[in-house]
């Protein structure tokens, strides 16, 4: 009788411990060039000392960043209003900026993916700059 009650007793704490963890999910963050020229993309995470830089070619896609993370994708995306980049920079061959402001989520499309990935997607095109 003893040993069922331990069992019982460590069931329990086995299914207690695996409902209380909380879900993992990913964050990624990416742009694509819908250019028919190279872009360049300079980057700098608040966990970088220094400022990445990245040129794009035409009709391809950059991961910028890809961030494990802990809870619900869905809460994710309500409660993320800016991108976590300390500076993002994005040039067309001729060395205009973009001109709409990267930094705000508004401007980059979302998507969660099976409630494990929450996708941002900015697209560049030709009259962005």
């Amino acid at each position: 009788m003893q040993k069922i009650i331990k069992f019982y007793i460590l069931l329990s704490v086995l299914i207690l411990t695996l409902l209380s963890c909380d879900p993992a999910y990913e964050i990624e963050w990416k742009v694509i060039n819908n250019t028919d020229k190279n872009i360049s993309i300079y980057l700098k995470t608040w966990q970088d000392s220094i400022e990445q830089f990245n040129s794009l070619s035409p009709h391809l896609t950059l991961f910028l960043l890809n961030e494990p993370n802990f809870g619900t994708v869905k809460s994710c995306i309500e409660d993320t209003k800016f991108t976590p980049f300390q500076k993002l920079r994005i040039l067309n061959s001729k060395g205009d900026s973009i001109k709409k402001d990267i930094s705000l989520i508004k401007n980059w499309k979302v998507r969660n993916i099976k409630d494990e990935i929450a996708e941002y997607t900015l697209k560049i095109n030709a009259d962005d700059f």
